[in-house]
């Protein structure tokens, strides 16, 4: 029986549903180092905040949470790889692309709620230490939040939009029509860029406005960008 492929191969070359070039190793060590480094972080940070210092805050517990998306996270990105992912689409059949494609839906969902928890979990960090009991600048506490909001409700609608991004994809024989899926994936890149660009200003903003010498407003703000990053 003819498996069909999931795509044309280009011009001089066919496909190869048996042993196809794969960047599956290369995903799983990549990822498998990101987890270990990750996990360190946050353990060393849970430790610090519950042992040393004994004051756990929203931040922190928004960290954790994060690491644990990130953890299902990766569950999902290796169920991708074993359905396809890092073959090129011309080498799997498409039966098995179906699969890699929910996979690949879960995966952009399950990243996009992952990154809001992280930002989410900076701007409550800015908010302890620049506005503690709201006894700082009014205007901070504003923004801050306003920072917040926003992430949450553009995760919200993004995650929306890819649920509704395809009218019958989960039948490629119906006559189904789609978003612009590249258009969608670089808007929401950009849209991710400006909030990061925003929450570092924020932070910039603030440590500019502590009365201490410029070279350790400039070694805070260092630090700052770094956990931004």
């Amino acid at each position: 029986m003819a498996v069909t492929p999931a795509a044309t191969p280009p011009h001089g070359l066919e496909s190869d549903f048996v042993h196809p070039p794969s960047e599956a190793q290369t995903v799983y060590i990549v990822m498998s180092v990101c987890l270990g480094l990750v996990t360190l972080l946050v353990a060393i940070r849970i430790y610090t905040r519950a042992r040393i210092t004994k004051s756990l805050w929203w931040d922190d517990w928004m960290s954790l949470l994060a690491w644990v998306f990130f953890i299902a996270l990766l569950r999902v990105t290796f169920g991708a790889v074993e359905n396809g992912g890092g073959v090129d689409i011309w080498n799997l059949p498409k039966s098995k692309y179906m699969h890699f494609i929910k996979y690949w839906n879960l995966i952009m969902i399950m990243a996009r709620v992952d990154i809001t928890l992280a930002k989410v979990a900076i701007l409550l960090l800015y908010l302890r230490i620049f506005v503690p009991h709201q006894t700082g600048s009014r205007q901070m506490w504003f923004w801050i939040w306003f920072m917040v909001v926003f992430n949450v409700v553009y995760c919200l609608v993004l995650i929306l939009l890819i649920q509704l991004q395809c009218v019958g994809h989960k039948t490629p024989q119906a006559n189904g029509s789609c978003l612009d899926q590249h258009l969608l994936l670089i808007t929401a890149s950009v849209i991710n860029v400006i909030t990061e660009v925003a929450i570092l200003v924020v932070a910039v903003v603030a440590v500019w406005g502590l009365r201490m010498p410029i070279g350790k407003k400039v070694a805070c703000v260092a630090v700052l960008s770094f956990g931004s990053a």
